[in-house]
């Protein structure tokens, strides 16, 4: 996914944006858990949607890049995100409910 991910179509980009969201939360949750490499290659596919040509999928890869910063804090390339303030603003359990929980169905 993450090799290929230049050359996904949209949706499919919006939807690997938001799986890796939803990994590196999940590891970032679990105070047992050491998924480096999980963390690294999600961390990988968010800058890659960053950097984007599309600007729907640039900009729900800001979006959520900068609520995970904010919440657990992103390692690599967090150079063109919000600067992550000395006190934590938002806990992670409240950036999962915004990303992990399920929406209402459009009526």
């Amino acid at each position: 996914l993450a090799k290929a991910f230049s050359r996904l179509d949209a949706q499919i980009k919006l939807q690997a944006l938001h799986l890796a969201s939803k990994v590196f939360l999940m590891n970032k949750s679990d105070p047992g858990s050491s998924c480096a490499e999980e963390n690294s290659l999600s961390e990988f596919i968010l800058a890659m949607g960053r950097a984007d040509v599309m600007q729907d999928v640039r900009d729900r890869a800001r979006y959520e890049s900068n609520l995970l910063h904010l919440s657990a804090g992103l390692n690599g390339d967090a150079s063109l995100l919000q600067q992550r303030p000395s006190s934590n603003c938002m806990s992670v359990e409240k950036a999962r409910k915004m990303l992990l929980d399920r929406k209402p169905t459009a009526t």
